[in-house]
């Protein structure tokens, strides 16, 4: 395959993903009442604060395993890691295709859709400002 044939389906799926995106997130705002979503919000900052502990866990408990080997993970990017653990598309397509007669199906579709969010707003903003704070570098192509 050449190189502008590689770069063209690069192209080509990146679009798909995104677009793929674009529905779910549409049909998430169809099936997403604001009311009903505000009215939630207690089930939503817990699921809110269930999804941060289990990053927190998971990313400790994988560093813990890992930090005598050749992949220790210093405890600034671990913080990384954990802030960085961005919901979306995937979240909201589970919580969509569950069937109609799950009971609190709506309960759950509207904790996920205030997950997702919160990973996107609060927690994919601020992340450049936390790498800048923590002073860690993006890598140069060269030391990839």
């Amino acid at each position: 395959m050449s190189e502008r044939t590689s770069r063209l389906l690069d192209d080509l799926w990146e679009f798909l993903g995104f677009f793929a995106n674009a529905i779910l997130f549409l049909l998430v705002g169809l099936s997403v009442n604001l009311a009903d979503l505000a009215g939630n919000a207690k089930a939503v900052a817990v699921a809110i604060v269930a999804v941060i502990v289990a990053r927190i866990l998971v990313v400790e408990a994988v560093g813990a395993l890992i930090a005598r080997g050749p992949l220790a993970t210093p405890p600034r990017e671990r913080l990384v890691l954990i802030w960085s653990g961005l919901r979306g598309a995937l979240t909201i397509a589970l919580a969509l295709g569950l069937p109609q007669d799950t009971p609190s199906r709506q309960l759950l579709i509207n904790m996920a859709f205030g997950v997702v969010l919160f990973t996107l707003i609060a927690q994919g903003l601020t992340l450049s400002l936390l790498i800048k704070m923590l002073g860690l570098q993006r890598p140069t192509p060269a030391s990839l």
